[in-house]
C-alpha cells in the first residue's frame, strides 16, 4: 500500500504540466477571429487553444493591441512568448533605434554602454507612460541583455572584441608615443578644417552658393553624437504620427474584397488542375500527395469563402422573412 502511494508520489513530482505558450501573433489571431464574429469554442477547436484562454485574450484585447503597436516597428518583439510590460516594449523598441543610430554613425558600442542606455531609457520612458507599468522595475542584468541580444540579433563577441581590442591600442600607443596620445586613445586627430573646407567648396561648386564652414562642421558634430534619450522619444513620435496619417488615408480607400464568385471560380479552376494532375502522374502516392498539399494550401481561402457565405445568407433570410 505504502509503495504504490510512493509510486504514484514520486510519478506526480517528476510529471510536470507543460506551461502553454502564446506569441504575440497567435493572440492577435484570436482577437482577429473574435472579430469575424466566432465564439469562443469555435476559436479554440480551430486553433486548439483552450476556452479558458480564449475568453483570457478577447478580455485584454485592448492592453494586447497596445502592445502589438509599441512593437510593430521591432520585429524582435512581435513573436515574443514572454508577457512583458508595455514600458518593457517601448524601452527596448527605442534602444533598437538607438542601437541601429550608433551603427551607422560608426559609434562602438559595449554592453556595458547598452545596459546603461536601457537603464535611461527604462526610465524615461516609465516616467512619460503608463500607469499599469508605474510599479515595475528593471535591472539591466546580463540576463536581461542576452535575451535582448538574441531579440535584437546583436553579436556580443564583435561587441566585447572592440572593447578589448581599443584598451590593448590605449596601452600599447601610450608606451610608444605618450606625448601623441590622450587618455582614451582616439589616435591621430584628422585635419578636420581641411575635410570641412573642401566639402564646402564642392558644395557651392555643386549650386549651394550660402553653404558656409559653419554649416558642415554643425552637420558633422551631429551625426557624430548619439541620439538622447528625449531625441529618441521624438523621432518615434513623429514616425507614429506619419503611420497614423497614413492609416487614416487608406481607411478612406474603398478595399476590393474577394465575391463568392471569384471563390468559386478559383475552386472550380483548382479541381480541374488536380484531375489534371490525377490523370498525368503514373504515380498514384504522389499524385494524391500533391492534391492534399493544394488542399491544404487553400484552407485559409475556404475559411474565408465559408464565412463570406455566412454573411451573404443571412441577410438574405432575412429580407425573405420580412417580405412574408
Amino acid at each position: 500500500m505504502d509503495k504504490r502511494k510512493n509510486t504514484s508520489d514520486g510519478n506526480t513530482a517528476n510529471t510536470k504540466k507543460k506551461r502553454l505558450v502564446i506569441t504575440l501573433e497567435q493572440k492577435f489571431d484570436v482577437i482577429e477571429r473574435h472579430e469575424r464574429g466566432h465564439s469562443n469554442s469555435k476559436i479554440g477547436r480551430d486553433i486548439g487553444m483552450p476556452e479558458s484562454t480564449v475568453r483570457n485574450i478577447i478580455k485584454h484585447a485592448g492592453e494586447i493591441k497596445k502592445k502589438g503597436k509599441v512593437a510593430s516597428t521591432f520585429c524582435g518583439l512581435q513573436t515574443t512568448t514572454r508577457n512583458r510590460s508595455i514600458t518593457m516594449i517601448e524601452m527596448e523598441r527605442l534602444l533598437a533605434v538607438w542601437i541601429e543610430d550608433c551603427n551607422q554613425k560608426c559609434i562602438p558600442l559595449t554592453r556595458a554602454a547598452i545596459q546603461t542606455k536601457a537603464s535611461s531609457l527604462f526610465k524615461a520612458v516609465k516616467e512619460n507612460g503608463n500607469e499599469m507599468d508605474s510599479e515595475e522595475t528593471f535591472a539591466a542584468s546580463v540576463g536581461w541583455f542576452n535575451r535582448f541580444k538574441n531579440r535584437l540579433q546583436l553579436h556580443n563577441a564583435k561587441i566585447t572584441r572592440e572593447a578589448a581590442s581599443a584598451d590593448k591600442d590605449t596601452t600599447v600607443w601610450k608606451h610608444i608615443l605618450p606625448h601623441s596620445t590622450n587618455g582614451n586613445f582616439e589616435g591621430f586627430p584628422p585635419q578636420k578644417q581641411t575635410v570641412i573646407e573642401e566639402i564646402t567648396n564642392i558644395g557651392r561648386k555643386l549650386s549651394f552658393d550660402d553653404l558656409e564652414n559653419g554649416d558642415v562642421r554643425e552637420l558633422l558634430i551631429s551625426n557624430s553624437e548619439e541620439l538622447a534619450d528625449n531625441d529618441l522619444h521624438l523621432e518615434q513620435q513623429q514616425a507614429f504620427e506619419e503611420a497614423n496619417n497614413d492609416a487614416r488615408e487608406s481607411d478612406n480607400v474603398q478595399m476590393k474584397e474577394f465575391t463568392l464568385k471569384e471563390f468559386e471560380d478559383i475552386f472550380r479552376a483548382v479541381e480541374v488542375m488536380k484531375q489534371k494532375i490525377m490523370n498525368a502522374d503514373p504515380n498514384v502516392g504522389r499524385s494524391i500527395q500533391i492534391r492534399q498539399d493544394v488542399d491544404k494550401a487553400l484552407c485559409t481561402y475556404q475559411h474565408m469563402y465559408e464565412d463570406l457565405k455566412k454573411k451573404t445568407v443571412q441577410p438574405t433570410l432575412l429580407k425573405y422573412i420580412k417580405q412574408e
